[in-house]
């Protein structure tokens, strides 16, 4: 999950507005465009109805708990 994120913000720059942004629900991530392209997720969490997370996926760039457990969306 954390691949697919870091597929569809790698070509955002500040002149660059490349179309591939994902349009995510159930998700909260944010990213770094400073950062080289595929490194720049730095958190993913599963979110509930009304934002807060409920599992942390991804925290300071890293995957969090067990890289192979299965993720539902």
């Amino acid at each position: 999950l954390k691949q697919v994120l870091e597929t569809a913000v790698a070509g955002v720059a500040p002149t660059a507005t490349p179309g591939a942004f994902p349009q995510v629900s159930g998700l909260g991530f944010s990213f770094d465009p400073a950062l080289p392209a595929g490194a720049r997720v730095r958190s993913l969490a599963l979110v509930d109805e009304e934002g807060r997370p409920t599992e942390v996926l991804v925290q300071d760039g890293a995957v969090a708990g067990d890289a192979a457990r299965p993720v539902r969306l």
